[in-house]
């Protein structure tokens, strides 16, 4: 059975969009879920895209996150037949509020790669308090290898010279990069 990289939110939905325009041969194994469909709107290379709720973003509300994907559990749960993930996700309302139903109602024993992008200082306490008690979560899981890629640790080559958008290169660049090993390192045909 071939591994699915499972794009949650709008952050890990971005991410599983641009494995599949960088590296093509993947497109079949990306799947996004997200609940704005004005951010799905504007994902051009994956081929499986997942709408949940009416088009609204949750707006980093987790439990608007959670109550959609328990609504939209069944079509969650069609589009997730691998027995072998990585996941990507972001501490947004959509992916933070999908990933905990992930969690609760469909991983049991298949092995899990998880990339978890880490908000950065400035998006609130509430917000780093929600991150830690999802790592806590995760790290409780023996079938769950945790990636935590921090965005503060990349504000390091940010400057007045360099743009933020080369700060965001450096991010994906890292994520795409660690998606890719973690998607060869598992064996797609194992």
């Amino acid at each position: 059975m071939k591994i699915q990289i499972i794009g949650l939110g709008g952050c890990g939905s971005y991410f599983a969009d641009r494995i599949s325009q960088l590296h093509p041969q993947l497109k079949s194994n990306c799947v996004a879920i997200d609940s704005n469909s004005s951010s799905i709107g504007k994902l051009h290379h994956i081929k499986k895209k997942i709408l949940i709720g009416k088009g609204e973003s949750a707006l980093g509300v987790y439990d608007y996150g959670l109550m959609l994907a328990i609504m939209y559990g069944s079509k969650i749960k069609k589009a997730i037949n691998s027995n072998k993930l990585v996941i990507i996700t972001g501490c947004g309302g959509t992916g933070f509020g999908v990933i905990w139903y992930i969690l609760k109602e469909i991983i049991r024993q298949q092995n899990v790669n998880f990339i978890f992008v880490y908000p950065l200082k400035c998006e609130g306490i509430r917000r780093i308090e929600k991150a830690k008690k999802l790592i806590r979560l995760i790290k409780s899981k023996p079938n769950i290898k945790l990636f935590i890629i921090d965005s503060n640790e990349f504000l390091k080559y940010w400057s007045k010279k360099t743009k933020m958008k080369a700060v965001f290169d450096k991010i994906d660049d890292t994520i795409i990069n660690k998606v890719i090993n973690c998607y060869y390192k598992r064996g797609e045909d194992e």
